[in-house]
Parts: structure tokens; C-alpha cells; sequence
């Protein structure tokens, strides 16, 4: 109880001060990790006189609200953020912090069956046992997040998947609520009717297992999992001893359904999520499963939320999961006056004020005590309903080993349903049968294979830098270009030092591009090809710059948008020609439509593909030297 109460002494000591502003800084060359001649942290300018935290985000968390929040209250602090891919089992995130990251605080994505990830991060972490802000929390949240007893993470909301739609064009065209799964069916013909077409009534996130299965597994809950006996069927499966057909066909039956009306049609299966999201919020699509921080809208529409239906009224379900587990990251040379900030943050997140920054609007349930819970279920009465009477439920991952075969197995039979090669019996026969060869070890999970050697870690700005090479050298363009350092159509992420395998590829794997986008020759005028660089993105919405190839720049990243190109030339030192037609490689979609005269040739292959060709082509890598981008950074140093 002493250690305790000296603790909490000590911090609030210490948070005090540093809310007073009366605490400055004395770490040497403040900015020297966010002005160099190699990289790009931050497109924000900031300020040598402000501590810095490093918060680094692996996976679908937005934290910005609470950041302003936060830098409001300490107004002696700055923040820049990190992406991390958090993909293959936290392939990327190891080789992150084994690479010596300064990250002081980690917003880990909450996926199913994460505990090979915590066990092979804890080294990095540190441990929370005894800080006081665990008092905050309800007791029985931290206890499902120990490692060895220990308390590494604090749990953000629970987040909810259910649909989100368009209320207000539900209400221009008299649609309703659907009580039942075949009156979503139903409902789903109609708005696609009384669109002619226009709107997509409802899209499923079919790229993603983790979005499509539990959206069936919901559709047909009270058919498969809503007793007991299923849950030890659950349990037998997962042990091989017992088999999807005669248990799952409901789960298949309710795919066939929708894709019998076109709904879950070929294209969805290559939807991305970022694309989903625009077009719900321009409209274009009517529902969506989404889970509550997902939900994207502009503003012009007012959205509802229910429950995915089941088989009769009043078998509505929604999923829930953690929204994110917050990690304190050991700095072992972390000032007195940046551990305080530490300290303070994760003090922050654990109020009340704080939380609701996360929650918003919506029915995200928070683990902080005293936190006003559901502010939309009252608004939304069968999403009230579903809560109220306990129709949630966790996630059914088919997992035993943190690895997600099966259930991408699951996905696949989908697909060969949708392709008509297969039919509900087939498909529970299909999953049987990938079953029964895996839990036999008879399929080669899915391993690293080892692809090519980087002498060193690139930085985020030399990794876009080696694809535009690449880019290059594939189509003989005369430029190449490619978005740097924000999480939208862009490269955030490193190529870390020794060996390269396929995992690394996939974490490489740029955000929300769509399936049909490829590596892409298009004639650009040079006038174009200027325009392009200073509005980035189809709207120039993309706040970043583009690493290049075939240009020499100079760039100052912290000037404002349309200002950051100092200097932009031909290679060899010749100017960019207003009237002159260049070709320029690039994957489509990240350059504006307006800017391109014409479409030369595309490259099939995804950038998965492309980039694995690359690499195994090449053997060892290594960061550009050649100079061609120079960043400059005005007066910081």
C-alpha cells in the first residue's frame, strides 16, 4: 500500500509540473530523429522546444482525438505517430522494436487469438502491475490481458460489429428496418430496385475472413452457436473430433442466400475496406457490417445501427472486441521529463474524458470506470434490444494456435460457392476435409519463406523510394512515383535489416488500394506532373509528398501543402517541361485522374506479387544513395 500511494505521489507530482509548462526539456538535439536526411516522420513542423512522444499504432486504432486532447493539456508536448502493419501473426511489429523503435507508447489492434503476439512483445513492454492507473479499470478486463501474471495492457472499449446504414436515404425511400434475415435479403432487392442500380444495398467486406465469416456466423447464430452443446461441437472441431457438415450448413445456407440475388457478388471478394468506407460515406452503398470505429460518414447523412438479423424476429446479434490494448514501451535512455509524459498519458486514457473521446457517439463499451456507456443503443431500438436482452457475443475465431487457416479456408469455400463450383454440402465437405488434414499436420502452416537480405533497416521514405526504383526497372517509365508515410494509399512502413521473407512482403503491403489497381504506365505533361507532386491523391487529399525515381527533388516535408517541392528536375540536372509528355510509373490509384493524359500499359500482378518478384530478383537490397530526393528541414536543426 505504501508503494502505492508513493507512486501515485510521485506522478501526480510530476504530472503537475509538467501541466504547469514549468518543465523543459534537456534531452540534446531534440529534433534530430525527425529531421534527417532520410526519412519523413512527420508532416507536421515541430517544435524544438516541446517533448516528443513517439505513439506508434499497429492496426485499424485513431487515436487523434485523444492526442489533441492530451497536447492540449500538456501544452510542452507534441505527438507523432508510427504505423506498424500487425499482420502474420505481429510479424512486422517483432522486427519493429527488435530494430531498437523509439516508440514510448503502442495502441495494439485487438485481433482473435492474440497470445503469441503478447508473449513475443512483453520483452519490449513494460510492466503495469503496480501503476495506479489500473485502479480505473474494471478489475475483470485487466485480468484477461495477464502474461505471467503481469499486467502489460490497458484495454481500450469494447468495439461492436453490427450494420451501420444510411438513415436518411432509408427514410427518402420509405425502406425499413429488417426483422429477419430473408427481409434483409428482401430489402436488399428492393433498394437495388428503387435505385435502378445506383446504390449497392449492402456490402460485406468479403475480402476480409475476419469481417465476411462472423457476419454468417451472426446471420445463423441461434442456429449454430446459441446452446451449449454447440460450443463443446466448437470445441470437439477444434480438436478433430467433430465435423462442419451436419452443424454448419445454416452458416453456408445463408451465403448461398445472398448470393442467389447478386449481393454477394464476385467483387466483393476484392473489395477493399478503404473503398468500402468512402463509398459509404458518398452514398453509394446503403449497408454495411462495420464495427462501431470503423463507421465512416460525411456528415450529409444521418446513420443507423442494428443488429445482424438471424432466422426469426428477435435473434438479432452483434460481435464485440477490444477496440485496442495500450502498451507503455522501456526507453532505456527516456528522459525524467518524457517518462513523466508517459506516465500522464496513460493516466489520460484511463479517465473518463478520455475514453469518450474513443467512444464518441456510438455503443463502444468502455472498461473505465464511470464512463457513460451505449450514447446511440437509445437512439437505435433493435440495437437496444440485441444488447439489452444479451445477444452479443465474442468472436468465433476457429483458431486453437493463432494461426487463421481455417477460417481463410472457410472464405475460399465461400468463394468457390459463389463461383458455382460448389454448393452448401460441398462446402462444409471442403472445410472437413482442410480440417482434418491440418490438425493431422498435413498442411504446411503458413511459415516464412525467406526471399532476399537488406544489408540495413530503410527508412519509411527509402523504402517507397526502392519501390519506385523497382517500378522503374519493370516498365522502362521515364518517372516513377509513390506516396510516402500516411495510412491511406501510401507506403508507411520499413524494410528492417537482415532476412526478407513473404511475411515481411504482406506487412509491406500498402493500405486500401483495390484489387483491380496494379503497377501502371500513364503520360503525364510536365505542367501535370507538377501539379500532381504538390496535390498528392484524386482531390489532393492525400497530405504527404511521393518519393520518386527519375527526378532530383528537394523537398521540405513541413512546409504547407502545394509549397513542400523546393525543386523538382529531371534526373540529370535537365528542367521538367510544362509542354513535354513523360511516362510515369505508378500504382493506379494513387495519382489523380485529372493529371493523367493517358494509360500506357498496366502490370497484372498484386503489390504482394510485384514486390516478391522484386526482391527475390534482386537478393540483397539495400537503401538508394544516389541523392535524388533531398530533404530539407528550413531552420529546425
Amino acid at each position: 500500500m505504501k508503494t502505492r500511494l508513493f507512486i501515485c505521489l510521485t506522478c501526480l507530482l510530476l504530472s503537475l509540473a509538467l501541466l504547469a509548462g514549468c518543465v523543459s526539456s534537456s534531452e540534446p538535439d531534440l529534433l534530430a530523429e525527425y529531421t534527417q536526411d532520410n526519412e519523413i516522420r512527420s508532416y507536421q513542423k515541430l517544435d524544438p522546444d516541446k517533448i516528443t512522444l513517439n505513439i506508434t499504432v499497429a492496426g485499424n486504432v485513431y487515436p487523434e482525438a485523444a492526442n489533441a486532447r492530451f497536447m492540449e493539456l500538456y501544452p510542452n508536448c507534441q505527438i507523432v505517430m508510427d504505423d506498424v502493419a500487425c499482420v502474420q501473426y505481429g510479424n512486422s511489429l517483432y522486427k519493429y522494436f527488435a530494430n531498437g523503435s523509439d516508440c514510448d507508447l503502442l495502441y495494439l489492434s485487438v485481433y482473435s487469438n492474440m497470445s503469441n503476439v503478447y508473449d513475443n512483445l512483453t520483452p519490449y513492454l513494460m510492466d503495469l502491475s503496480l501503476n495506479p492507473v489500473l485502479q480505473n479499470y474494471h478489475q475483470s478486463a485487466l485480468g484477461s490481458y495477464e502474461v505471467d501474471g503481469k499486467v502489460y495492457f490497458l484495454p481500450g472499449p469494447s468495439d461492436m460489429m453490427m450494420i451501420a446504414y444510411n438513415k436518411t436515404m432509408f427514410d427518402a425511400y420509405g425502406w425499413q428496418e429488417p426483422q429477419t434475415y430473408d427481409e434483409f435479403l428482401r430489402l436488399c432487392e428492393q433498394i437495388t430496385e428503387d435505385t435502378g442500380g445506383e446504390v449497392v444495398p449492402f456490402n460485406p467486406n468479403a475480402k476480409y475472413a475476419s469481417y465476411l465469416v462472423p457476419f454468417f456466423m451472426l446471420s445463423s447464430y441461434d442456429r449454430i452457436f446459441s446452446h451449449v452443446s454447440d460450443w463443446q461441437w466448437l470445441n470437439d472441431f477444434m480438436n478433430g473430433n467433430a465435423a462442419f457438415t451436419g452443424h454448419m450448413e445454416p452458416f453456408f445456407t445463408d451465403a448461398q442466400k445472398m448470393m442467389d440475388i447478386g449481393v454477394l457478388s464476385e467483387e466483393m471478394f476484392t473489395y477493399s475496406a478503404g473503398r468500402r468506407g468512402n463509398e459509404f460515406a458518398e452514398g453509394k452503398i446503403a449497408m454495411c457490417n462495420f464495427t462501431f470505429s470503423a463507421v465512416t460518414g460525411n456528415g450529409n447523412f444521418e446513420i443507423g445501427y442494428m443488429p445482424i438479423p438471424g432466422e426469426q424476429a428477435g435473434e438479432g446479434y452483434v460481435l464485440t472486441e477490444n477496440y485496442y490494448n495500450l502498451c507503455a514501451v522501456e526507453q532505456e535512455n527516456r528522459s525524467e521529463e518524457k517518462e513523466a509524459l508517459v506516465q500522464a498519458y496513460l493516466e489520460f486514457i484511463s479517465t473518463v474524458e478520455a475514453q469518450q473521446l474513443f467512444i464518441g457517439d456510438s455503443a463502444m463499451i468502455s472498461y473505465v470506470n464511470g464512463t457513460i456507456q451505449n450514447t446511440i443503443v437509445a437512439a437505435n431500438p433493435s440495437l437496444a434490444d440485441a444488447v439489452e436482452n444479451g445477444r452479443m457475443t465474442s468472436n468465433v475465431t476457429f483458431q486453437n494456435d493463432g494461426y487463421d487457416m481455417i477460417r481463410l479456408e472457410i472464405r475460399e469455400q465461400l468463394i468457390k460457392m459463389q463461383a458455382g463450383e460448389t454448393d452448401v454440402a460441398g462446402a462444409c465437405a471442403g472445410v472437413d476435409a482442410y480440417a482434418a488434414a491440418y490438425f493431422a499436420g498435413n498442411i504446411e502452416k503458413d511459415l516464412p519463406v525467406p526471399l532476399g537480405t537488406a544489408t540495413e533497416t530503410f527508412t519509411i521514405f527509402e523504402t517507397s523510394l526502392y519501390f519506385c526504383e523497382k517500378f522503374i526497372e519493370e516498365t522502362g517509365a521515364d518517372i516513377a512515383l509513390f506516396t510516402t508515410n500516411i495510412n491511406y494509399r501510401s507506403n508507411s512502413q520499413r524494410i528492417f535489416a537482415g532476412t526478407v521473407d513473404t511475411w515481411d512482403i504482406i506487412g509491406l503491403n500498402p493500405r486500401n488500394f483495390d484489387a483491380d489497381h496494379c503497377l501502371t504506365v500513364v503520360e503525364m505533361t510536365g505542367e501535370n506532373l507538377l501539379l500532381a507532386l504538390n496535390n498528392p491523391g484524386e482531390s489532393g487529399e492525400l497530405n504527404c509528398v511521393y518519393a520518386s525515381a527519375g527526378l532530383k527533388t528537394v523537398i521540405n516535408p513541413w512546409n504547407e501543402e502545394g509549397e513542400r517541392y523546393l525543386s523538382v528536375t529531371m534526373a540529370d540536372g535537365t528542367p521538367v517541361e510544362a509542354d513535354k509528355t513523360y511516362r510515369v510509373a505508378i500504382w493506379s490509384g494513387s495519382v489523380a485522374e485529372r493529371y493523367i493524359s493517358s494509360v500506357v500499359e498496366t502490370y497484372p500482378g498484386t503489390f504482394i506479387e510485384q514486390l516478391t518478384k522484386w526482391v527475390t530478383a534482386d537478393g540483397t537490397i539495400s537503401p538508394a544513395s544516389d541523392g535524388r530526393c533531398t530533404l530539407v528541414w528550413e531552420d529546425a536543426r
